[in-house]
């Protein structure tokens, strides 16, 4: 696409592309950016961790579950739900016990 789209391309506002990495972000930061994390229209999921994982914890996971209900996906389960996952998550100091007493 690059090559076909050479100089043919616009920039357009990053609040149409907010990317995960844009939220990381601590120095020199544009306002479009920031505006973009404030606003965002459309965002990119980019990174290791995804909104249908459970563990994860993206600022915009609840946004991603209450937009994929008008889709075909709606039935989508959320990958990593299991009982293990769930203790860890609400009772952390379960694994220091795990680690401390084997």
């Amino acid at each position: 696409m690059n090559a076909t789209l050479f100089g043919l391309w616009k920039e357009i506002h990053p609040k149409f592309n907010m990317q995960t990495v844009m939220l990381t972000v601590k120095s020199n930061i544009r306002e479009t950016v920031m505006e973009a994390i404030r606003n965002p229209v459309i965002v990119h999921y980019t990174g290791a961790s995804k909104p249908w994982q459970y563990n994860n914890n993206h600022p915009f996971k609840s946004d991603y579950w209450k937009n994929i209900k008008n889709t075909p996906f709606r039935k989508s389960k959320i990958e990593g739900k299991n009982i293990k996952n769930i203790i860890v998550k609400y009772f952390p100091y379960i694994l220091t016990l795990k680690k401390k007493y084997g």
